[in-house]
């Protein structure tokens, strides 16, 4: 990651992440951080008590901004933010936005929590190599990353409750054997818009099948008809 002078456009540093140059810069300047540009997607996150001024951000990902002041000379293009942590003074178009928007968006984020927590314990279903269906079920201790705008859900730990063979093919999930009784871990994305790493799973068989529809005759013959709604 790098920083940039916004006057001069020189390099800063490209030696530390974004979050540790503004926590250093911070405690050297009594928590005012000002000037400098980024140039690469990166994220921001933890920070309290910092004013920035005449910054411009490039794809930052903040999360858990509290106490902060952007001045009206920041700028921010494609960034981002993660979850609802936030109290951040501003007159900058970027945070007006989510600061109005704040309650929505925590009020979604307390959905996402209840449902993250209303699918440990229970079987749940995915589509592997072979193709097989996989019951999984995630552990109390599990992480669960909801996805409602794509109609499944992720995990970083799941337990084989059972395998069930559709169809040979090959294609899916290379990176993980499924054996029955055995708990499969993965590093887990937790952005809940967009695909990264983890385990991925769908709730209900009927959503399987909406999921991939190449499967639903197999699938009928496996859980009944009645499983599986049009």
């Amino acid at each position: 990651m790098r920083v940039f002078d916004i006057k001069t456009n020189q390099l800063i540093t490209d030696k530390y992440t974004l979050n540790s140059y503004v926590q250093r810069t911070a405690v050297r300047t009594g928590g005012i951080v000002e000037g400098i540009r980024t140039d690469t997607s990166t994220e921001l996150s933890n920070l309290i008590g910092i004013t920035f001024k005449n910054c411009k951000f490039f794809a930052v990902t903040f999360e858990d901004i509290c106490n902060c002041t952007f001045d009206d000379d920041c700028k921010f293009i494609d960034c981002t933010i993660r979850g609802d942590n936030f109290s951040v003074t501003s007159n900058c178009p970027f945070w007006k936005s989510i600061n109005a928007n704040l309650e929505k968006l925590r009020e979604e984020g307390k959905l996402i929590k209840q449902k993250a927590e209303s699918l440990k314990n229970k079987t749940v279903y995915k589509f592997a190599k072979a193709v097989v269906v996989v019951e999984l079920e995630c552990p109390d201790d599990a992480k669960i990353i909801p996805m409602p705008d794509q109609n499944k859900n992720k995990t970083n730990k799941a337990i084989v409750k059972d395998i069930k063979l559709v169809r040979c093919h090959s294609g899916f999930d290379s990176y993980f054997i499924y054996e029955k009784g055995k708990t499969v871990s993965s590093f887990l994305d937790t952005d809940n818009k967009t695909c990264g790493k983890g385990i991925y799973f769908c709730e209900s068989i009927n959503q399987l099948n909406k999921y991939d529809q190449s499967y639903t005759e197999e699938l009928k013959a496996l859980y009944g008809s009645d499983e599986i709604k049009a």
